[in-house]
């Protein structure tokens, strides 16, 4: 049975923050994966929506779903400010969640991928043949070209931002 799409803000069968025709015309636009979409069947385009939105309802938001039987994590109700819709900047970075995790299943020798885009301090490789060696990463700056086809990681962070809790020990507010 092929997927079907449900963008209804508040759904309790909702699967993706953006139906077909929204991430056409976002990626109609797009130079660099315009192309890539169009070539995808149209199953694969819905398989990558519902993923690319599975990875964004892993995050820790702030406030709390409108409804209890909502599927996905928006809309909201974040410090008394219900979100009745689903926000701009959410629908945008699930399309360019598709892009980034596109690229990351596509990323083949010479490409940065998110691993290259580790934390600086944190253990990139640990080695023991007859000696111990390990390397700790390197802040990754995103190139000129990264950051203006987009589908990266900061693009997806920076329109999440005003919408992000803590980590998941902490808590903005209780009602």
């Amino acid at each position: 049975m092929p997927l079907t799409i449900n963008a209804e803000a508040g759904s309790e069968t909702a699967n993706s923050y953006a139906t077909e025709a929204e991430a056409a015309a976002y990626y109609e636009a797009d130079i660099a994966f315009g192309a890539v979409w169009a070539l995808m069947s149209a199953e694969e385009r819905r398989k990558r929506l519902v993923f690319g939105t599975r990875a964004i309802d892993r995050m820790n938001f702030r406030g709390y779903r409108i409804s209890e039987e909502q599927a996905l994590d928006f809309p909201r109700d974040i410090q008394d400010e219900p979100l009745d819709e689903i926000p701009p900047a959410v629908r945008e970075a699930l399309l360019e969640m598709v892009i980034f995790q596109q690229r990351e299943a596509g990323a083949g020798a010479g490409e940065s991928t998110a691993s290259e885009m580790a934390v600086p301090g944190a253990v990139r490789s640990f080695r023991l043949e007859g000696a111990l060696s390990v390397e700790f990463a390197q802040e990754t700056r995103l190139t000129g070209k990264e950051e203006v086809i987009g589908g990266n990681w900061r693009a997806i962070m920076d329109l999440l931002a005003p919408y992000l809790g803590g980590g998941p020990n902490s808590f903005d507010w209780i009602k």
